[in-house]
């Protein structure tokens, strides 16, 4: 455990390009200590799904989600944090009537999770999958911290998955229909799936709800605080009274954080809402204090945590407890 704690320290102080499942984890369980006394829950979980090493935790999760309806509490929440590859995306999950409605929040609208609604309209045929995407992240290497304060922001707003049911009125795609095919193509040519994906990936495509970032409801502003796209925020966004959690205008919060950012050596500075940046070192320095101010012991409980709670997601839905996470899963040398 001491070599994890190290190698954890330096992940966090080096600042890697990737970021590894137990960084992400102690990410999470640094945030959830430090939002609980805010009135909200923070049930968040980090999967992997690696298609070209055929290692998917997600799948694994929605296999025994299924499994597990009859021990989760109707209009119960988890926010899942999916590391796609290298892309990172968000998923908050509700449980209404003994099903469960998806809602992907994607910052760089990626092709990569188009197979993952795909495997989740196959598992859950008959299930609400909810999109929006796009227009939020400018920058590379940065997908994870825009996925962590999504799932954040989701987990502030109560009633998300209502105002999505009302928020939906047109006929949006996540992808042009005249581009679908095209990027199916590149997702098999790349081997991001198989060939025999293309009809499930179609079907999924057909059934997605989408709901362009410009029209979601003003009291999702908590969603957009990271928004780099400063000429889509100004013409789609600014002046709509998009709010955030704590009823301040989204208006002001991008004013306060953006920046004038050379971009290249040689060229003019340019505006840049640096609210990712702000966020990536503060939650980065979480880390670090959640880290240092606790035992051993408790750390191995926040990996446990998480293979629990794939192998049981009634865990994440509801309470979790140290004794559950021990007595539920073995110790995975992976982590420890």
């Amino acid at each position: 455990m001491k070599k994890l704690v190290q190698r954890l320290l330096e992940e966090f102080q080096n600042n890697y390009p990737g970021i590894s499942l137990e960084a992400m984890t102690i990410i999470i369980e640094s945030l959830r200590e430090k939002v609980r006394d805010k009135g909200f829950a923070f049930n968040c979980l980090a999967l992997s799904r690696q298609y070209r090493g055929r290692f998917d935790e997600l799948r694994q999760f929605l296999d025994t989600l299924e499994q597990s309806m009859d021990k989760l509490a109707n209009l119960s929440r988890c926010q899942i944090l999916v590391e796609i590859e290298s892309h990172w995306t968000c998923i908050d999950i509700r449980i209404r009537e003994g099903k469960p409605d998806f809602y992907i929040l994607d910052a760089a609208n990626s092709p990569f999770l188009l197979p993952t609604a795909a495997y989740i309209h196959q598992r859950y045929p008959d299930t609400l999958i909810r999109y929006s995407g796009g227009n939020l992240q400018v920058s590379e290497g940065n997908c994870k911290f825009f996925a962590i304060a999504i799932a954040l922001g989701m987990a502030r707003i109560p009633d998300l998955h209502d105002h999505l049911a009302t928020a939906i009125r047109d006929e949006s795609k996540i992808i042009a229909a005249g581009r679908i095919d095209v990027i199916i193509d590149e997702l098999i040519a790349d081997d991001f799936c198989s060939a025999s994906a293309r009809e499930p990936i179609r079907k999924a495509y057909e059934k997605i709800e989408c709901l362009p970032v410009e029209n979601m409801p003003a009291c999702f502003g908590e969603l957009l605080k990271t928004m780099q796209h400063l000429r889509f925020f100004r013409t789609e966004i600014k002046d709509k009274g998009f709010l955030r959690s704590n009823g301040k205008l989204l208006d002001s919060y991008i004013a306060k954080h953006t920046r004038d950012v050379a971009v290249e050596p040689d060229s003019p500075p340019k505006k840049r809402n640096m609210a990712v940046e702000h966020f990536h070192q503060k939650i980065f320095q979480q880390a670090i204090h959640y880290l240092n101010c606790n035992s051993h012991e408790t750390l191995k409980t926040a990996i446990l945590k998480r293979n629990a709670a794939i192998q049981s997601p009634a865990i994440l839905f509801n309470s979790i407890t140290e004794e559950t996470a021990a007595s539920s899963v073995c110790i995975d040398n992976q982590f420890i």
